[in-house]
């Protein structure tokens, strides 16, 4: 049942449901899940996010998530497996619009990721966050299309153009621009295209863009 998932895992008895599966009664060995969210597990507000509904949504996605891969990913059912599938991609579809209708938020980001002073690893926390949108954005490919456009039309590309002209060799850091330029040049190819004809012709010399992908 749906609803019963969700309650579940909500904040309210989350952490009594993952103490209740550390007890594996088979092996008679005890698995630590209320650690992981204490000590492990971060949740990075980095935009200063205040809508209540969209945090519990993401908060209920990763408890859900870490349920169906690790809590009981051994001896899962088909029903339940499916039932909490249908709930994150609920919420998903919920934290996407939150976003299209709040470019305020991405608009910050990309604020963020300009600023001179920032950290390589407050660099990485912000590009971490593009990479888990698009993460929730997988069963929604027309989304995933509008939502690169809006990255490149608020300046995303010529941000990292900044960036990869300043960062050090970051593995972690470039791993992260390689993938999200990666998804860009595959959903919106056109973009792509015209940021780096327009970059070649200012500098008569390919851009770092270019440079790194190919």
């Amino acid at each position: 049942n749906r609803e019963l998932i969700e309650i579940l895992v909500n904040d309210e008895f989350y952490n009594t449901t993952f103490a209740a599966l550390e007890y594996e009664i088979e092996s008679n060995k005890k698995i630590n899940h209320r650690s992981y969210f204490k000590e492990i597990a971060q949740f990075k507000n980095i935009l200063n996010i205040e809508d209540e509904e969209v945090i519990k949504r993401i908060h209920i996605n990763h408890r859900l998530a870490y349920l169906r891969d690790t809590a009981i990913g051994r001896f899962i059912e088909e029903l339940p497996y499916m039932n909490i599938n249908i709930i994150i991609q609920t919420n998903n579809a919920f934290i996407i619009q939150f976003f299209f209708d709040n470019n305020s938020y991405l608009e910050k980001l990309i604020s963020n990721l300009r600023k001179t002073d920032l950290s390589e690893n407050d660099i990485i926390d912000n590009l971490q966050f593009v990479l888990e949108l698009i993460s929730c954005m997988k069963e929604f490919q027309q989304k995933r299309v509008q939502f690169h456009e809006t990255l490149v039309e608020l300046g995303f590309l010529d941000t990292i153009e900044i960036l990869l002209q300043k960062t050090s060799e970051n593995k972690m850091l470039k791993n992260a621009i390689i993938e999200i330029l990666v998804d860009i040049l595959s959903y919106v190819p056109y973009l792509f295209k015209e940021h780096i004809m327009i970059k070649s012709s200012e500098n008569e010399t390919p851009s770092s863009v270019s440079n790194l992908l190919f």
